[in-house]
């Protein structure tokens, strides 16, 4: 018989208080020193092999959830209260609920916030109707940690967020090994079926999401729209299954608010799919990326970036898609555009506002022709940046992007329609075009020398304070500081592991007054660099609404590069 360990777990803290009473001595009494100090949190520590684990959590507090590696169909249950967080230690748990209806290997219900930290190896496989990691809550979801995770959805279930008609929403990936498996109609990362995807960060770990038939890579699952995706590192690949995108959409799903800052990023689309925006007959819009390496490849119909194939209607369009940083590869499946609309049957499939600009480096390539299974007509090429190709063999309608704020280091590489990835990657194929900018890159005076000496151990504290307090406070926030010409390894550290904290540093230096923006989804560390300076903090963060040099500023407002 199944066992189950139900419980309501409370707040565990002990508190040591120590005192010590200096002795008389012949100058006088000396004062009283006294200490108090907080002693670590006890762990509760739960075997899986041995029974289920079903908590109602209403204080805050951290578990443990060990197995030994062996299947087991004795599942996680968790409850957390509203404005609660438990961090669950997942160590070498393997639960396979696949043949059981509606069971979902780990359910998280309630409004509280959840933290997943994985140790060893870990696999989480559900039943029918249900996510293999099924986010029911209101909260937030994080997983982070050393160890690998495998989560896979039965049919109608994401890998992780939504069961059938569940929505995914507000999941957070910063480290580990991830890989989500959608079922069938369910994303890898996001919506089951019927389902959307919404507010999904990665910022690091290794992460791969594949959408079962029909649903999106990281977005939506069948008739889910993928929005307010956010990439700010790690190493990241996302496959849609068949009409699904890799990032965006699932099947008849919109992609849109897609960002991407960094990292290394390949989103592939299934048959009829972009890589990043729109699923089959949907479109993909307000897609910004800004740093990383990113290859987006279409599946048969679908863009590389923008929309999936039209079946004739006025949906497969690429909109308002923009590119200022990084280097990018985006491919079009057979008919679709590297960069804009679908399969153009119709008057869908369409692009416009497509922006490029900054040091980008981009690679663009339509798709070739397409000859339909039992059909003698092909479908035409699909443009490099445009529309998608139309039916009778007619290729698709180039679209001459906005480059005019793309610098001399940056360019747009058009290749043959028809040039895969790995034949641009490779140098098999060369580019039949270039379009090189020609707006001078901002110069910006070396005012501090990145690798001085330490400054005094505590030179940091009072930005780290600021820090500390905006993420006790919890939720989006904004900190601000004056006099800093540079900042630490360390405080950079803090704002990554917390990205919905934005740092906003002002100071003057040698006469000039700065401004700089430094969201934490954003930052991206090396760990070779105990110190950032101007030189390096400008250029990553100018684009997040920063003022900076006023030469720098009014160049910035001439040519229109997103500065406040």
């Amino acid at each position: 018989m199944k066992k189950s360990i139900r419980q309501v777990v409370g707040r565990r803290i002990a508190s040591v208080i120590m005192s010590a009473v200096l002795a008389f001595t012949g100058v006088g009494l000396l004062p009283q020193a006294s200490m108090s100090v907080q002693a670590a949190e006890q762990i509760t520590s739960y075997t899986i092999n041995d029974a289920s684990v079903d908590l109602s959590i209403n204080e805050s507090t951290t578990i443990q959830i060990n197995g030994n590696g062996s299947a087991t169909n004795n599942t996680i249950s968790l409850d957390v209260a509203s404005g609660k967080t438990v961090t669950v230690k997942l160590n070498n748990v393997n639960i396979d609920v696949s043949s059981n209806y509606a069971t979902s290997a780990f359910r998280i219900n309630g409004a509280g916030n959840v933290i997943i930290e994985l140790n060893d190896s870990n696999t989480l496989i559900s039943g029918r109707c249900c996510a293999g990691i099924q986010k029911e809550s209101n909260g937030t979801l994080t997983i982070s940690g050393n160890g690998s995770l495998t989560a896979t959805g039965g049919e109608c279930g994401a890998g992780i967020g939504g069961g059938d008609n569940g929505n995914g929403s507000e999941i957070t990936i910063s480290g580990g090994t991830v890989t989500a498996i959608g079922g069938e109609h369910g994303a890898g990362i996001g919506g089951g079926d019927h389902g959307n995807g919404s507010e999904i960060k990665i910022s690091g770990g290794t992460v791969t999401a594949n959408g079962g038939m029909v649903g999106a890579g990281i977005g939506g699952g069948l008739d889910g729209n993928g929005s307010e995706i956010t990439i700010s590192g790690g190493t990241v690949t996302a496959n849609g299954g068949i009409d699904g995108a890799g990032i965006g959409g699932g099947d008849n799903g919109n992609g849109s608010e897609i960002t991407i800052s960094g990292g290394t990023v390949t989103a592939t689309g299934g048959n009829g799919g972009a890589g990043i925006g729109g699923g089959f007959v949907a479109d993909g819009s307000n897609i910004v990326i800004t740093g990383g390496t990113v290859t987006a490849a279409g599946g048969i119909y679908g863009a590389g970036i923008g929309g999936g194939g039209s079946a004739g209607g006025s949906d497969g369009n690429g909109t308002n898609i923009s590119i200022s940083g990084g280097t990018v590869y985006a491919i079009g499946g057979d008919t679709g555009a590297g960069i804009g609309g679908g399969l153009a049957n119709g008057p869908g499939g369409t692009a416009s506002g497509i922006t490029i600009s900054g040091s980008s480096v981009v690679s663009v390539s339509g798709g070739g022709d397409y000859n339909p299974p039992n059909s003698s007509a092909h479908d035409g090429a699909g443009s490099s940046i445009g529309t998608g190709g139309h039916d009778n063999e007619v290729s698709g309608d180039e679209t001459t992007p906005d480059t005019s704020g793309l610098y001399t280091s940056g360019c747009v590489k058009y290749y043959p329609a028809g040039t895969g990835a790995s034949d641009i990657t490779t140098g098999t194929v060369q580019p039949s075009e270039t379009i090189t900018g020609s707006v001078p890159e901002p110069q910006i005076p070396t005012v501090i020398n990145d690798s001085e000496p330490e400054p005094p151990i505590n030179w940091m504290q009072e930005v780290e304070d600021k820090i500390s307090e905006a993420i006790a406070l919890g939720g989006t926030r904004v900190v601000r500081i004056e006099g800093y010409s540079a900042l630490s390894y360390h405080v950079l550290e803090m704002l990554k592991e917390n990205p919905d904290i934005t740092l906003v540093s002002e100071f003057t230096f040698d006469g000039l007054d700065y401004r700089i923006t430094i969201p934490g989804s954003a930052v991206e560390l090396d760990p070779t660099i105990n110190w950032y300076g101007p030189k390096y903090l400008f250029p990553k963060f100018y684009m997040y609404g920063s003022d900076t040099l006023p030469s720098v500023k009014a160049f910035i407002e001439k040519y229109g590069n997103s500065a406040s």
